[in-house]
C-alpha cells in the first residue's frame, strides 16, 4: 500500500481512505535514515543556526543529493497533522540509529556540536521508540545476501513482519526501497520526496504554527 502523502499535504485525498490509512499509520511509523536524519539534524540546525542537514549526502534514488533547512518544517508538520507522540510513536531499529550515528560523525567534525547535537536532539525526541532485530534474521534474508537491500532498511521489513498487528508504515526517502516494501513486503509506505514536493507546492499557506512545534511529553 502507498500512502499518498503527496495529496495528503495538498488536501486533495479522499477522506474515506485517508482515515483508513491514518488509522494503520497510528499503529507506529518506521524510521528509514534519511527521513530519522532529517528530523534529528534538521532540529539542531533549527535551533542553532547551523546548517549540518545541508552535508548530508543521501544515496542515489533519494529525493536529492542534500537536504535543506525546511525539510525538518516538512516533515515535523506531516508527522505533527496525525498526533505524533499523542497518537502514535515513531519506530527505528538498532541498525537505522547506528547508520544515523554513522552519518552525523561524518558530517559533524566538532566533538562540542557532535556531543550536545545527540544530547540535545535525542532528549526531545522522546516518542522515538528503538527496537533490536537480531542479526541471524538479516543473515537469512535473500534481499540481504543477494545485495538487493541495506541492513538498515532490512532490518525495518523484518521488524515490520515480526510486529505486523503493531507497526505497519515505513517512511524512506528511497525510492527503490520504497517501491520494493510497496510492492513485495505489502506495506504501508510513506515516501518523503512526495511529502517535499506538495510542501514546496504550497508556498502561499503558512505551515500552521502548531504542526511546527516538537510534541511535549505527556
Amino acid at each position: 500500500m502507498w500512502f499518498d502523502a503527496y495529496n495528503y499535504v495538498l488536501g486533495n485525498y479522499d477522506p474515506r481512505q485517508q482515515q483508513h490509512f491514518i488509522r494503520l499509520l497510528k499503529r507506529g511509523i518506521l524510521m528509514d535514515t534519511a527521513p530519522l536524519f532529517i528530523l534529528i539534524v534538521g532540529h539542531y540546525d533549527n535551533n542553532h543556526s547551523t546548517s549540518f542537514i545541508e552535508d548530508f549526502e543521501a544515496k542515489k534514488g533519494c529525493s536529492e543529493k542534500t537536504y535543506k533547512k525546511f525539510d525538518y518544517k516538512y516533515l515535523l508538520a506531516f508527522l505533527n497533522s496525525f498526533g505524533l507522540g499523542k497518537a502514535y510513536k515513531l519506530v527505528i531499529t538498532s541498525q537505522i540509529f547506528t547508520e544515523l550515528i554513522k552519518h552525523i560523525y561524518e558530517i559533524v567534525d566538532n566533538p562540542f556540536h557532535f556531543k550536545q547535537l545527540l544530547e540535545e536532539s535525542f532528549q526531545t525526541k522522546w516518542y522515538l521508540h528503538e527496537h533490536y532485530v537480531e542479526f541471524q534474521h538479516c543473515l537469512r534474508n535473500n534481499d540481504f545476501s543477494g545485495k538487493k537491500i541495506e541492513i538498515g532498511e532490512l532490518s525495518i521489513t523484518i521488524l515490520s513482519k515480526k510486529h505486523e498487528k503493531k507497526y505497519i508504515g515505513i517512511l524512506t526517502d528511497d525510492k527503490p526501497f520504497a517501491v520494493r516494501s510497496n510492492e513485495k513486503y505489502k506495506l504501508l509506505t510513506i515516501y518523503y520526496n512526495d511529502i517535499r514536493r506538495a510542501s514546496m507546492q504550497k508556498t502561499s499557506k503558512k505551515i500552521p504554527a502548531k504542526l511546527l512545534v516538537e510534541p511535549e511529553p505527556l
